[in-house]
């Protein structure tokens, strides 16, 4: 081969095409702040920097040229900036030589086996942003540029400082606005999480920084490991020798104007999201969207943010706990040359695997903060971020230092020492050694995976509520945490590599010896061991053995779904019956459930019968609300519906040796017996129980009245269905008992009677209701008589008190005989009255409620009667009787009779009917002044305009139609009109008025009438308290009245001497009518004069001192008219003292006046004066 040499020619490789191709693989965002934020945590760095540069600033800093960031000092745009350069730093271990070589070599991987790095081509990323990095640590930079397709270096020296920077001058393509802050401060949350030294993450805009992210670490608690844990991996390679728990912290502050540029990918609780792809993989890289100026993804845009007002600095935090393994190395030699040959390194010989566990309360936390801002969202949770979502989304990932593409199908991150492919976008699961090497990794992280859950399950355990169900309100907050951390460990199909979430489930499963898995069940956490499907046929009686949480339409997987068969939640067992049943006594419904579950079953059990027998010993229940128990190997007979259904109730007394039908209810009575050896109990086993020993007293039908009827009613009901010979039996067994209840006790049947027979209240009758008809047959089928001979009833009835008219007249209905002694039943007053006494059938009137008002001697029958005759009982009372009736004093008698009257009229009382018959009978209702009354025929009239002057009038509620059937009167007599002067003239000038007036309409009065109204004093004359006495009221009769008087001055003596009316037109015609006068004549001047004149005088003379001169005037007009006077009124002014005469007292010559003497007769005055 030597000598060919000079042949040989080398294979020359287009290195521009080559780092193209490794960077095609790299298809997330962010990834070259992956690999150099990697790089400084090999490089053992506690902080970075990131620095973001627009064209001004990178040429001229903020020092130089003394200008501060943005536009003269104004809020940066983040979204409109473009950017020239990147800048990252960070303050780790300065390059050595080997490392400055290594920057020179592709696929030159690091050998150290405590870096990261594998491959050496990570940094090789910076090509996707810049075609020529430089690089500057510890005083010397190194610039590395392409030449055509080939890459070179070019080295140089600096002045020192304490960073190590990767300065990237931005291809054209790339200079775009800064990435979105909020997705960036995701990226960095989670990138930070599993890195060892870096503690603290800033980035800035030209100088000004606008996101910091800082890690803290708690002390390690160190946890105790179950023995019963496989501590050494399935290929013997790794030893899990200890782990223990790290609580963690990560803070993120961002600034109002890198919050305003907004997000890519809004919250999820944003709509639009369901579209977003889950596949962490498959995502849009975010250089491509910036490279090819694609249109803007179908998400939130950004304006939304940054209308919003956020706080100068806004801070997020989040805890959660990492769960780190010590894992000692144990390979082969070979399986050790292996791996440095595919990796030029050798694996390390310890390290430490982690994975993160969130809790409840801060993936609620996290929660919380997506619901506060519903367009971001959370800066912990989204695609590449920290916290995943448990139905899938943004789900955990492997970490390998920083986070690769694949994820582990839980919900929680894993990071170890895992060997990717080239562009970590999963782990290689392929290529032999380096694949083994990733199944025993996948080893310790399933085994931290079941290590956590039952640390975590056990924790809510120990702290559920004593004896909560899962369902109950006091076990909410522990069942969520159940359900979340059953969700959490969740295997769902990892990706991009399936085998991964396939492979730590397994290992989930099996890295432990125990039998016994711990999950939810409906009585608290349990060992699935312990617990059961839920099954309908047994959820009724099966009440302590727990049972699985069955699932609902739409839950997503669950871990219970993926149980391998040594920990999978089995069916019900006979022996988990019997179990249950041997410690406790069923509640009735839970034996309903048993006996269910049984006769639904019984033919697919093997051996059915030792079986049967095995669940009869341990089964019992407790009956109804009562402590009594019923344990089920008593029980050999049941109740059969088709017998004793609806009759037999709950509460009604079965033999102990009966189960009650409540309980086999729902059940199919034909399997019954088959199924459970019961014979049904019939009613010969039923009433011997119920006179046997063992009956309590409530349901002793030889003591307990009550219950013997309710026994008879059940009897009745299921008489029909008994056989011939049932019933005989029956009837033999009670045939010397006294078990039939009667008023007088408990009796043999052919000891009672029935009610009918029982009319004088003497005999032993039944008290059972006979208001079913087979009552009343059973009770005769057991003995019991209906009727009494008529020897014994008519003595009887003559000597006792005790019975009514209905157990007399039920008793003749009853009896087939009584038609042929009805003629001498009617003859004899022994019926009684509903007042008292006896009386014949025909004088006592049938009890309908209209003749029961009428107050007659009514037939004593205290329930409603529909018949119209009874055994010769008259039905309706006579017209004379009824019109008697109908004047009582008792209004509610009266009016009753009178209704009954006009309801009858027709049919039964208008050809009898005759008005004089009756005119001294009161009968009509009436009103009168106002009060309620009846009249007679005379005194009702049906003119309502009479009752003005005290007349009664029709009442209103008699229809008219009745008025002319009765023949009333329109208006009273003359003389009843008359008569009404006489006894209650007006008594004031206002009601005189209307009275007048309304007779003068009338035709009533004739002339010789008003004549003798004339004379009656009819007419009120109020009297001034000037005249006579004190003021009040006097009746004039008519002909002593003049109408007017006005033609006379008011202080005329006419007035103090004569009556002067004036009620108006209609009025005074009536007055005129009755002798009032229109205007004083001489005739009546002597009348007044000659009846009192001493009054007359007096009246003239009224003050008393104006003498006899007025008194003089009148005798002159007396004079003057005397002849046109009759012979009457001449003989009264000779008869009467009308003259004045002097009587001269004292001497004649003395000067004493001369008085009035005395008054003296025309007479007088002739014979003394001659």
């Amino acid at each position: 081969m030597a000598e060919d040499r000079d042949r040989w020619k080398p294979v020359k490789v287009n290195q521009r095409a080559l780092v193209d191709k490794v960077l095609a693989r790299y298809p997330e965002d962010f990834t070259v702040f992956r690999e150099l934020l990697q790089n400084a945590d090999d490089a053992r760095a506690t902080e970075v920097q990131i620095d973001f540069q627009t064209s001004d600033y990178a040429k001229h800093s903020a020092g130089a040229n003394g200008k501060a960031n943005g536009v003269n000092g104004t809020t940066p745009n983040l979204n409109t900036a473009e950017l020239f350069k990147w800048v990252v730093r960070n303050n780790g271990d300065f390059f050595e030589d080997k490392d400055w070589d290594r920057l020179t070599k592709i696929a030159d991987g690091n050998p150290d086996v405590q870096k990261i790095g594998a491959f050496g081509v990570g940094f090789y990323t910076v090509f996707s942003v810049t075609d020529r990095p430089l690089v500057v640590s510890g005083g010397k930079s190194l610039s590395i540029f392409f030449e055509g397709d080939q890459l070179y270096t070019q080295g140089n020296t600096c002045a020192k400082s304490e960073w190590t920077s990767i300065e990237m001058d931005l291809k054209e393509d790339m200079r775009g606005p800064v990435p979105k802050p909020f997705d960036l401060a995701r990226f960095l949350a989670a990138t930070m999480t599993f890195m060892l030294r870096v503690k603290t993450i800033s980035v800035s805009f030209d100088g000004r920084a606008f996101l910091k992210l800082a890690k803290s670490r708690d002390l390690p608690n160190d946890i105790a490991l179950p023995s019963d844990m496989r501590f050494r991996s399935m290929g013997d390679t790794m030893q899990i020798n200890t782990v223990s728990v790290v609580p963690q912290e990560i803070t993120v502050e961002i600034r109002d104007w890198a919050l305003a540029a907004g997000t890519k990918t809004p919250s999820a609780q944003h709509t639009g999201m369901e579209d977003l792809s889950k596949n962490p993989v498959k995502c849009e890289g975010f250089w491509e969207d910036i490279s090819t100026k694609s249109e803007a993804p179908m998400v939130a845009p950004p304006s939304q943010a940054s209308t919003l007002h956020y706080p100068l600095w806004s801070t997020y935090t989040a805890k959660y706990a990492v769960y780190s393994a010590a894992v000692s190395v144990h390979p082969s030699s070979g399986f050790r040359e292996g791996l440095h040959a595919m990796t030029k390194k050798y694996p390390p010989n310890d390290f430490e695997f982690e994975m993160v566990y969130f809790s409840k309360e801060e993936y609620d936390a996290i929660a919380a903060q997506e619901k506060r801002d519903p367009i971001m969202g959370s800066v912990f949770r989204g695609p590449q971020g920290l916290f995943p979502l448990l139905n899938g989304q943004y789900m955990s990932r492997v970490f390998i230092g920083q986070s690769t593409a694949q994820t582990t199908g839980i919900a929680g991150h894993l990071s170890g020492r895992f060997i990717p492919t080239v562009e970590r976008g999963s782990i290689d699961l392929t290529n032999s050694h380096i694949a083994k090497w990733n199944e025993e990794l996948l080893y310790v992280g399933g085994f931290l995976a079941r290590l956590v859950y039952e640390k975590e399950i056990k924790t809510i355990r120990s702290t559920w509520p004593k004896d909560a169900l899962t369902n109950s309100p006091a076990a909410a907050s522990s069942k969520d945490k159940a359900t979340y951390t059953m969700q959490y460990f969740t295997f769902n199909t990892s990706t991009p590599d399936g085998k991964v979430s396939k492979i730590l489930e397994d290992i989930f499963f099996t890295c432990s010896e125990s039998e016994s898995f711990p999950i939810l069940s409906n009585s608290g956490i349990r060992d699935t061991k312990d617990i059961r499907q839920p099954n309908g046929s047994f959820s009724s009686f099966m009440k302590v053995m727990p049972v699985r949480i069955p699932a609902a339409p739409g839950d997503p997987p669950s871990l219970i779904d993926s149980l391998p068969e040594r920990y999978i939640v089995r069916t019900y067992t006979f022996e988990d019956v019997v179990s249950e049943l041997r410690g406790r006594t069923l509640q009735d419904d839970e034996m309903v459930g048993l006996l269910r579950w049984w006769v639904d079953s019984y033919e697919t059990v093997p051996n059915c019968e030792k079986t049967l027998s095995e669940l009869k010993k341990v089964a019992k229940s407790y009956i109804g609300n009562s402590k009594r128990e019923m344990p089920l190997v008593n029980i050999s007979k049941f109740v059969d519906s088709k017998i004793w259904l609806p009759s037999l109730r709950s509460d009604d007394a079965l033999p102990p040796n009966t189960i009650p039908f409540s309980f086999i209810g729902n059940l199919n009575r034909e399997k019954i017996t088959p199924a459970l050896s019961w014979e049904p109990m019939t009613v010969v086993d039923w009433l011997s129980y119920l006179i046997g020993p063992q009956v309590d007293p409530a349901h002793d039908i030889r003591k307990n009245a009550g219950y013997s009827n309710r026994v008879v009613v059940i009897l009745a009901n299921i008489w029909g269905e008994l056989s011939e010979e049932l019933k005989s039996e029956a009837q033999k067994l009670m045939e010397d008992v006294a078990w039939i209840a009667t008023n007088q006790g408990l009796k043999r049947g052919s000891e009672a009677y029935f009610q009918e027979a029982d009319v004088f209240r003497d005999l032993p009758v039944i008290t059972a209701n006979l208001f079913e008809p087979q009552v009343a047959i059973v009770l005769g089928e057991f003995g019991v008589r209906k009727h009494l001979d008529f020897v014994m009833l008519f003595t009887k009835a003559g000597q006792s008190h005790t019975w009514s008219a209905v157990d007399m007249v039920n008793y003749l209905n009853s009896d087939p005989n009584t038609d042929d002694m009805l003629d001498k039943i009617q003859t004899h007053a022994v019926f009684p009255c509903d007042k008292g006494g006896k009386y014949c059938i025909t004088e006592l009137y049938l009890p309908h409620p209209d003749v029961q008002m009428l107050s007659v001697p009514v037939l004593n029958w205290p329930h409603r009667l529909d018949r119209d005759s009874e055994h010769g009982f008259p039905r309706h009372p006579p017209l004379e009787k009824l019109i008697e009736i109908a004047g009582s004093p008792n209004s509610e008698i009266r009016h009753a009779a009178f209704k009954y009257l006009l309801d009858k009229f027709d049919e039964l009382y208008d050809n009898d009917y005759e008005p004089t018959n009756y005119k001294d009978m009161p009968f009509i209702p009436a009103i009168k002044d106002g009060e309620d009354c009846v009249g007679t025929h005379e005194e009702v009239y049906k003119d309502h305009s009479w009752a003005m002057m005290g007349f009664r009038k029709v009442c209103s509620s008699v229809d008219q139609k009745f008025i002319g059937r009765l023949r009333m009167r329109d208006a009273p007599s003359a003389e009843q009109v008359i008569e009404v002067f006489r006894e209650r003239s007006p008594k004031d000038s206002e009601t005189a008025k209307k009275w007048f007036a309304f007779l003068a309409t009338k035709q009533v009065l004739s002339p010789g009438d008003l004549q003798k109204i004339a004379h009656i004093p009819i007419v009120p004359i109020e009297k001034p308290a000037s005249q006579d006495g004190p003021q009040g009221v006097v009746m004039v009769p008519p002909r002593e009245c003049f109408l007017g008087g006005s033609q006379y001055p008011e202080e005329h003596i006419y007035h103090r001497i004569f009556t002067f009316v004036e009620f108006g037109e209609d009025a005074n015609a009536f007055l005129k009518a009755c002798g009032v006068k229109d205007k004083l004549g001489c005739s009546d001047i002597v009348n007044v004069l000659t009846k009192d004149p001493r009054g007359f005088l007096d009246k003239t003379n009224a003050s008393g001192s104006e003498g006899p001169e007025k008194y003089l005037n009148e005798l002159r007009i007396v004079a003057v008219g005397y002849e046109g006077l009759s012979a009457d009124d001449k003989k009264k002014v000779s008869e009467a003292p009308i003259f004045v005469g002097y009587h001269i007292l004292g001497s004649p010559n003395s000067n004493q006046p001369a008085t009035l003497g005395k008054d003296v007769t025309a007479e007088y005055l002739e014979n003394s004066f001659g």
